[in-house]
């Protein structure tokens, strides 16, 4: 009865903390603004709110909430995906920068994961996180039957998204 409406009271004040720090943006020069969107809000806040382990959530709840985000997510990328028609042969000048979108936080991150010492399960959901690749940390957790690769995919990620955008943002204003 009511510890359950005092847990759906928590995972509403996460969500609302969420949309805000999402809603941030710092500007980064006259032309160039970072924010971290309501994606990279949600993860930031649900790594506060996760490691003060005052929210908590039903794991069934848990699992739709994961599923209907990614659902969202890749609804949300394949409708911005050929709004301008198919890719034309110049095109192809794009791929080094996506390259260097992807590998420069991957490099930056096998290097912070070599630094730290880390093994195993946590090195599977640290590269998973360096790739922000959230189907390949399904793959390493079911692997392992565990949850440890998540633990450094959650850090990593945020990391890796953050590079990402600062790489691309770079690369958009001087390419």
């Amino acid at each position: 009865g009511s510890e359950m409406c005092i847990r759906d009271r928590r995972f509403s004040v996460g969500a609302v903390v969420a949309v805000f720090i999402g809603g941030l943006a710092l500007p980064v020069g006259p032309y160039v603004r970072l924010s971290l969107g309501v994606t990279g809000g949600a993860l930031f806040a649900g790594l506060m709110f996760g490691r003060s382990a005052r929210i908590q959530i039903p794991r069934g709840a848990a699992f739709f909430l994961k599923e209907l985000g990614l659902g969202l997510f890749l609804a949300g990328v394949g409708m911005s995906v050929g709004k301008q028609g198919p890719i034309a042969a110049a095109d192809l000048i794009l791929v080094p920068g996506v390259l260097a979108v992807i590998a420069i936080p991957a490099v930056l991150a096998a290097f912070l994961l070599r630094r730290a010492q880390l093994i195993g399960p946590y090195v599977e959901g640290g590269v998973s996180g360096a790739i922000t690749s959230t189907p390949a940390l399904i793959v390493a957790t079911r692997m392992d039957e565990t949850s440890e690769p998540a633990t450094t995919y959650a850090g990593i990620y945020l990391f890796a998204l953050l590079t990402s955008v600062a790489v691309a943002q770079i690369i958009a204003l001087f390419g």
